[in-house]
């Protein structure tokens, strides 16, 4: 059978034959030649017949590809790359959950986090200079710093931040030092940077509620931090919904002078038998051992208020109002720059956490 190119078109190489013509008066003989040529023509008809049926079966007609276009008043592009709406990463996995597997290597605090069941952001960023990526590093460099900008204003929100270029070399969890995060962009699908996931827990499981890969306003990241930290407010979430708001240092930014805790519940939040203390930047858990400064008395935070509890009764807050209640002890927690400080509930459960 003739082959066919890939436009359908069967090509056949036609041999030439010398064919001599001999004469002869013998009408026999040109009755032969008469019904040779006949025998040829209808040979050649049967052969291009065949042909055609066996192009069409190895061709079939293709649709075109779908052409999608975009929404009048979207911008195209943005600088250096645009928020990821296309399927392949956040249209495919928001709204799904999250199977992580904590037997491979991830960071201890992400890990405490996640098992404490804290709404969570997780960014990862390029910091390396020198290096091609699709959007270039300058995209990298502003949604890190909105993400930095946006932290201190979602205390109820577990923030982690990733450099990509370092995932470190431990085989275990206890393994991975400190900013490391071991297998935990693979398991997130992490495909390029800046990479941004917001992700909650809804009864037994976490999902993923927003995922961004690529360049994106902080004013999308506002809301989007805006909605998962509602994950907090709900009347199973730790401590009932309350946050720490604020924490105020002494001058040598080792002790707390006071800390101001909200209720985004719709119930009165008691916060008899809280304390404060500190996680371990390793581990993310409390750190063990004495050292926790207990919340004296009972004071009861209103739905939508907040409290200020203080080192001592002469402390003020911001507006230079008195504290609320006071916490033991003298206030240090031996606190530096990255720690995290935690209100831990009646039953030593990390109720809400604020980094330093």
């Amino acid at each position: 059978m003739a082959g066919s190119l890939g436009s359908g078109h069967s090509i056949h190489r036609r041999e030439e034959t010398g064919i001599q013509a001999y004469r002869s008066r013998d009408s026999l003989s040109g009755l032969r030649r008469s019904s040779f040529r006949l025998v040829l023509v209808f040979a050649g008809l049967s052969l291009l017949l065949l042909a055609a049926a066996c192009g069409g079966e190895e061709e079939e007609a293709v649709d075109p590809p779908e052409v999608t276009t975009p929404d009048a008043g979207t911008p195209e592009s943005e600088p250096g790359g645009t928020t990821v709406e296309t399927g392949t990463q956040a249209e495919g996995i928001v709204d799904t959950p999250l199977a992580l597997d904590e037997d491979l290597p991830i960071p201890p605090d992400f890990r405490a986090a996640y098992g404490r069941e804290a709404p969570i952001a997780v960014q990862f960023y390029k910091e390396d200079e020198g290096a091609f990526y699709p959007q270039g590093l300058g995209v990298d460099q502003t949604v890190d710093g909105a993400v930095r900008a946006l932290q201190s204003e979602y205390p109820q929100v577990e923030f982690f931040i990733y450099d990509i270029d370092e995932p470190g070399e431990g085989q275990t969890t206890e393994q991975l030092q400190r900013g490391e995060y071991g297998t935990l962009a693979a398991q997130l699908g992490v495909g390029y940077t800046p990479y941004v996931a917001l992700l909650a827990p809804r009864g037994e499981e976490y999902y993923y509620e927003n995922v961004f890969q690529g360049y994106v306003p902080q004013e999308v990241l506002d809301q989007a931090l805006f909605d998962v930290s509602g994950a907090a407010t709900g009347d199973d979430a730790a401590g009932g919904g309350v946050i720490l708001e604020r924490a105020e240092l002494s001058a040598d930014g080792n002790a707390l002078e006071y800390v101001t805790i909200g209720n985004l519940g719709a119930d009165v939040a008691s916060l008899e038998g809280y304390s404060l203390n500190v996680l371990d930047p390793e581990t993310g858990e409390v750190v063990p051992g004495p050292g926790g400064l207990p919340i004296q008395g009972s004071p009861q935070v209103e739905p939508e208020g907040q409290v200020v509890i203080g080192a001592n009764p002469g402390v003020v807050d911001e507006d230079g109002e008195p504290v609320d209640s006071t916490f033991g002890g003298d206030g240090d927690l031996n606190l530096a720059p990255g720690d995290q400080i935690s209100l831990l509930d009646d039953t030593g459960a990390v109720a809400a956490t604020l980094a330093i």
